[in-house]
């Protein structure tokens, strides 16, 4: 899935920073009241804490994601070479894939809340925990947190989800089928820190 960020740079930057942005970025566009910049993955992010780093100043930015279709804003600032959200908690966003959705109840959610509680010092981090005869993988980047669902040993999921048999794909056709399906963002379902 496409993580494709839209960033809004606060206008308080130099001109030679200004300069680095237009030569690392190619979807960017500086107007008045700030810097507005497509980016893919946390790309934009990083490239922020090496330019606050680089240029010894302090940058404010706001980042939307099409994970939530743009919907919520996370304010960043950076400053020599470290990023902090300005935002609370409650900005992280959750996501998962569809058919994953009855997996995703409240005891699961308890438990990422906890995750995230005991990781509080990392920006990033990968966990696992087992629940039924299923086991959930969590990896947080920054303020986006990503649940994957796999069966243990000796459980058939696909029997859970109505289907005896597996689907089989011929793996000549794995590179059209994820050439298709990038940037298709319906495919997955977030939810709010909150909920």
């Amino acid at each position: 899935m496409a993580n494709t960020r839209y960033t809004i740079i606060k206008p308080s930057v130099s001109n030679a920073l200004i300069d680095n942005l237009t030569k690392n970025v190619r979807d960017i566009r500086v107007e008045e009241d700030g810097i507005r910049a497509f980016s893919r993955g946390f790309y934009m992010e990083d490239l922020l804490e090496w330019l606050s780093l680089e240029h010894s100043e302090v940058i404010i930015a706001e980042h939307l994601s099409s994970l939530d279709r743009y919907s919520s804003i996370t304010v960043i600032k950076y400053e020599n070479g470290k990023s902090v959200i300005i935002n609370d908690i409650e900005n992280y966003i959750i996501y998962y894939y569809k058919k994953d959705k009855h997996f995703i109840t409240q005891e699961v959610i308890d438990k990422i809340h906890k995750l995230v509680k005991q990781y509080a010092k990392n920006q990033n981090f990968y966990d696992t925990f087992d629940l039924n005869d299923y086991k959930f993988i969590i990896a947080k980047k920054r303020y986006i947190i990503e649940v994957s669902v796999i069966e243990k040993s000796g459980s058939n999921r696909n029997a859970y989800n109505g289907n005896t048999n597996p689907r089989k794909i011929e793996k000549f056709l794995i590179p059209q089928l994820i050439a298709e399906a990038e940037g298709q963002a319906e495919q997955f379902h977030k939810l709010r820190w909150w909920q």
